[in-house]
């Protein structure tokens, strides 16, 4: 649920931008196209690269060999993951503030 978090974000900072298609589900693909755009972003690569990993196997119940994401992700994970959705929702909600005040 927090890589989703961050998927949505990101995809958030993409329509605030005025992109017309925000397509895919790689967060770092979206950093990487928005970053020139929102210079934050790009502070964030290295989490959006963890996230990214952690699509298939938290998803799909047949995402690991041989077992779940419940027996392969600790809480550390969940840590880490959460830490850095709430990033992501940051810098999503400065583009809003941003985005809010020009269209005033």
């Amino acid at each position: 649920m927090a890589r989703q978090a961050a998927e949505k974000a990101v995809k958030a900072i993409g329509y605030a931008l005025e992109e017309r298609k925000v397509l895919g589900h790689s967060v770092r693909k979206r950093i990487q196209q928005y970053s020139t755009r929102v210079p934050s972003l790009e502070d964030l690569l290295p989490s959006a690269r963890m996230l990214d990993l952690y699509y298939v196997p938290t998803r799909y119940p047949n995402g690991l060999p041989g077992g779940i994401g419940r027996d392969a992700f600790t809480k550390k994970h969940a840590i880490e993951g959460l830490d850095a959705s709430e990033q992501f929702l940051g810098v999503a909600r400065k583009v809003r503030a941003r985005w809010n005040s020009a269209s005033s």
